[in-house]
């Protein structure tokens, strides 16, 4: 870097004169860029163990999701064999053999209900 370069002095600069306009000038600005150079170091260090930590947060969570979506997928599959069975059953009774059939259930299952509600207040 040019900037970062020792100047020859002129023909009649003293050594006095050639470090005080020179030398120290330019040790002032090396000094300012290595202390520049250090901060950026230091912020960018803490972002990378910030981020860093962050990931490690989303991929545990993204995990979890994993898991949950595969049992979502495999109580879905098992509803599809179900809805599969129950259309076999409608084709066979026919649609309002089916219909009667579903309401009965129904009525069985909030007859039972009603049942237990009425046991637990006693």
């Amino acid at each position: 870097m040019p900037e970062f370069q020792f100047p020859e002095p002129t023909a009649l600069m003293s050594a006095k004169n050639y470090k005080t306009k020179i030398v120290e000038p330019l040790i002032q600005k090396l000094k300012k860029a290595i202390l520049d150079i250090t901060a950026k170091y230091y912020e960018m260090r803490n972002n990378y163990y910030d981020f860093s930590g962050r990931i490690k947060g989303l991929a545990n969570q993204n995990d979890d999701l994993e898991r949950i979506n595969y049992g979502i997928r495999e109580e879905i599959a098992v509803l599809k064999e179900d809805v599969k069975d129950l259309k076999t059953i409608k084709r066979a009774m026919g649609r309002e053999g089916f219909e009667e059939l579903l309401n009965t259930a129904m009525t069985a299952k909030a007859a039972k209900t009603a049942f237990k509600e009425r046991e637990r207040e006693r």
